[in-house]
């Protein structure tokens, strides 16, 4: 059921990524945790449960939460520091994936319009910079 949004909206990012930003795109399964080779990634995922509603005798509606994950090796100085090209290059990274999916549609019908809602940030996760794009849009059944 969520399948085919996963795969527009990692279609739309592959589509619009020109200049060669990410070094992959995949469904959320706590990778980060584990050694990622090559960043920055995207990883996209549901976190809440589809719930639906009766909308009519023959249609029902979920409202779809979609999180992307950016990740970046966050490499620190020999103080431990992290530099700020480092934040501003993860950032750039975000900011062109937020404005990239903020507004999609998929054409496949999959479900209605993509809407940007949550930006967070984590600084440094176990080597990682993490900033978490949240989305809403609706799946009609």
């Amino acid at each position: 059921m969520l399948n085919t949004i996963y795969k527009a909206i990692k279609q739309q990012l592959t589509d619009n990524d020109t200049a060669s930003k990410l070094k992959g795109i995949e469904w959320y399964n706590v990778q980060y945790d584990s050694t990622i080779a090559n960043t920055p990634r995207i990883f996209i995922e549901f976190p809440e449960p589809l719930n639906f509603e009766a909308i009519s005798r023959e249609a029902r509606r979920s409202k779809i939460r979609i999180r992307l994950h950016v990740v970046s090796q966050a490499i620190t100085e020999n103080d431990g520091t992290i530099p700020d090209t480092v934040g501003d290059e993860h950032e750039d990274v975000a900011l062109w994936a937020q404005g990239v999916v903020d507004g999609f549609t998929p054409a496949d019908g999959s479900c209605q319009r993509i809407t940007f809602n949550t930006w967070q940030h984590w600084h440094k996760y176990r080597g990682w910079m993490v900033t978490f794009l949240e989305f809403d849009a609706k799946k009609m059944l």
